[in-house]
């Protein structure tokens, strides 16, 4: 059986039909009320959540079981396609790398092991230096990304239980994997501060997320452990649902504090080691906002009376949006999906019918080039290492894992570094983009993906998958496991 598999960018229908009707057993309906962020809401299926009720385990079995059953009696087994699935998902594995301050850092995991295991690289060796069974032996805590110090001589990490949201980090030595200091329990995020002496940590404790409290956000010495009895208060939203964030800037004296809301912030400065008022750069209720500072300009990231995003830059002395002037006005049918600060040029993700690509500009504003990709792909994530003036860029296509990049800053060159090897062959699939006409008129952009041989005539079996959510559309991706169907 030949499938074709089509990924929407804005849309999905999955329609799905057997021999017999699908009537799993009902859940029962208890009205539940409450008020949360001033609505009243009736859920009558709250006693669910509870999961160590009896009353829930037992519908989930059965839930469970019937679904099982079903799939078993009205659809054949296929040989070979559990292994195969199973071979792609439980196997030896390696991320791409991390590049800091000239280093490498690398998740893997082995066969059979539950959890990725942190490693770096230090005179062609690799070395272990987190592992996350070290700290839960029974393997059902899993890590955060490592946040490094400047010149990633230090890694934060935490550690989250059966994905709770609630972390423990540890501070490790990033040459010996040697724990620094006592674990700092309850978080919810971990940033340095730029002399890398103290930390602001969010605070997230089960017992705020069962009451909906706003995460609080304090500094903290790193020498005092998991004692907050001198952190200092930072801030915190005053809604559950909103958001509180502070950060020192690495190219200036400034911290940066940002609050609001999903759709919009409000965004404040302050000469960094000083605790008091902010000066208020730029605030919306309807927009969002975000900056990035390098060699005396401060630029604006934003989508304020303009949908597809925009540039603007200003004076650091002059921080305030207001007097922001436009470095890359909003263009009609390209997104700026976002930028990049080097030490020569100003990156550029641009993206048009789905696909980005990569532009460069000097700090006059100037076009320089477009960084075009050696083969076809989607850029799907841009980094840069100030420390060896290097641009990481990975490139995404549907049937082929992920390639990342390399660009010396200096002559603007590709070079590949890596791409994982799954044990899956897609050497005889391919894919392309299309166009159709949505009710309302609008050219919605779509990726077909299908053996070589398919005839394209509407008669072959297809999954259907798409996602348009929070402004995400479809980029190309791989496939990985859905390849074997």
């Amino acid at each position: 059986m030949k499938i074709l598999i089509i990924s929407i960018c804005l849309l999905a229908a999955i329609n799905t039909s057997a021999s017999q009707d699908f009537n799993p057993p009902k859940a029962k309906k208890v009205p539940f009320s409450y008020t949360m962020h001033n609505y009243n809401f009736t859920d009558f299926y709250q006693w669910l959540e509870d999961k160590t009720s009896p009353e829930t385990f037992d519908w989930s079995k059965k839930s469970h079981n019937y679904t099982v059953n079903f799939i078993n009696s009205n659809y054949p087994d296929i040989a070979g396609l559990k292994d195969e699935i199973r071979s792609y998902l439980d196997r030896d594995y390696r991320s791409s790398p991390i590049y800091k301050s000239g280093r490498e850092f690398f998740w893997a995991r082995k066969k059979g092991e539950q959890q990725s295991k942190l490693y770096t690289v230090l005179k062609g060796k690799e070395i272990l230096i987190f592992d996350p069974v070290a700290f839960d032996k029974t393997g059902k805590s899993s890590p955060s990304g490592p946040v490094f110090t400047e010149d990633a001589s230090r890694a934060a990490i935490g550690l989250q239980f059966q994905g709770n949201e609630i972390y423990t980090y540890r501070i490790i030595d990033t040459k010996t994997g040697k724990v620094l200091s006592e674990p700092i329990e309850n978080l919810n995020g971990f940033s340095w501060t730029k002399d890398e002496k103290s930390a602001y940590i969010s605070i997230r404790s089960k017992e705020m997320i069962e009451k909906q409290m706003p995460v609080e956000t304090y500094l903290h010495k790193i020498a005092d452990g998991n004692n907050r009895k001198n952190d200092v208060f930072m801030g915190s939203p005053k809604d559950a649902k909103d958001f509180f964030s502070i950060w020192d800037d690495r190219e200036s004296d400034l911290t940066i504090l940002s609050n609001g809301d999903f759709y919009s912030n409000t965004l404040r400065i302050r000469k960094q080691g000083t605790n008091g008022n902010a000066k208020e750069i730029c605030s919306s209720d309807k927009y969002k906002y975000s900056i990035g500072i390098k060699h005396n300009k401060l630029f604006y990231y934003t989508n304020d009376d303009a949908p597809n995003f925009k540039l603007k830059v200003t004076d650091i002395s002059t921080p305030e949006y207001q007097n922001a002037v436009d470095f890359y006005p909003e263009q009609q049918g390209i997104i700026l999906k976002g930028f990049t600060l080097t030490e020569k040029y100003v990156l550029l993700e641009l993206k048009k019918d789905v696909l980005t690509t990569l532009v460069a500009y000097d700090y006059n504003g100037k076009f320089v080039t477009e960084l075009a990709p050696p083969e076809f792909g989607d850029i799907a994530s841009v980094g840069y290492d100030k420390h060896t003036k290097s641009i990481f860029v990975s490139l995404a296509t549907f049937t082929n894992p992920t390639k990342v990049f390399k660009i010396k800053e200096d002559n603007l060159k590709w070079e590949f570094l890596y791409q994982d090897n799954p044990p899956i062959n897609t050497s005889d699939m391919e894919s392309k983009m299309i166009f159709y006409t949505s009710k309302d008129g609008t050219k919605v952009p779509m990726f077909l993906v299908y053996r070589k041989d398919v005839k394209l005539d509407g008669s072959n079996p297809t999954l259907l998958y798409g996602y348009g959510g929070f402004n995400i559309s479809m980029s190309p991706h791989f496939i990985g496991s859905t390849a074997s169907f």
